[in-house]
């Protein structure tokens, strides 16, 4: 393939990539359209149009939508339900794109773990998120483990792209799910407004033992403002 192939490739990707992302910067919190309807609303316009390339891997809209209604489907056989919240701690790949589209067609609240996070910081972002499930790369299974034990109760972990010590594995669970449309109703009528996910990022110092202090900016926002005396004259 040529240079010039390439370039053409790649300027069609891009302005895709950007209607989408202008279809993305349109959903709001309290709005019935979903980053689920936006995508599913590509793959009707154009399944056979590239979604994703990942090293050697490239995945279609329908493909990446087959496997999104696998872990939708898996979720709800799970009692999963809209509002409920999923912790993913994976590393860039097309199954965590897949399973936070999967989560998304139900409704379900992402809570994207950074995946530098070990030991104190990373169970108290899981702690926080309110997850009581986690979906967990194989390869970040010893990153895992370092917090596990600080976690009560612990999530239900499942494992991606391979085995991890003490989790049931997602991939073989979802071998048996369907990958045929899934019904967009259940993630209708929210009970309230709800975030798709959560991002926990490398943080928190009140994770390792010490209290944040508020900065003198806040302290000087927050006291309460003397009124001025008009001067007399």
């Amino acid at each position: 393939m040529s240079w010039l192939e390439n370039l053409r490739l790649d300027a069609e990707e891009t302005a895709r990539n950007l209607r989408l992302l202008r279809r993305v910067l349109a959903i709001k919190p309290e709005g019935a359209f979903t980053v689920a309807d936006a995508f599913e609303a590509n793959v009707r316009r154009a399944p056979g149009a590239i979604a994703l390339r990942f090293e050697e891997r490239v995945l279609s809209y329908a493909a990446l939508d087959a496997e999104a209604n696998r872990v939708a489907r898996w979720a709800q056989r799970e009692g999963l339900a809209h509002g409920d919240v999923v912790a993913l701690f994976m590393q860039n790949c097309p199954e965590f794109i897949a399973t936070w589209l999967g989560l998304a067609k139900l409704g379900v609240v992402t809570a994207l773990i950074n995946t530098n996070l070990t030991g104190i910081p990373l169970a108290h972002s899981l702690r926080i998120s309110g997850a009581k499930q986690l979906v967990l790369g194989a390869d970040l299974a010893e990153r895992f483990a370092s917090a596990a034990p600080l976690l009560e109760p612990p999530p239900r972990v499942w494992a991606r792209n391979g085995d991890a010590p003490g989790a049931q594995s997602l991939d073989a669970a979802l071998e048996a799910e369907s990958k045929a449309a899934f019904d967009r109703g259940a993630r209708e009528a929210p009970r309230e407004p709800q975030p798709l996910l959560h991002l926990h990022e490398r943080h928190h110092r009140h994770a390792q033992g010490r209290e944040l202090q508020p900065s003198p900016l806040s302290r000087d926002r927050d006291r309460p403002r003397r009124r001025r005396r008009p001067n007399k004259r």
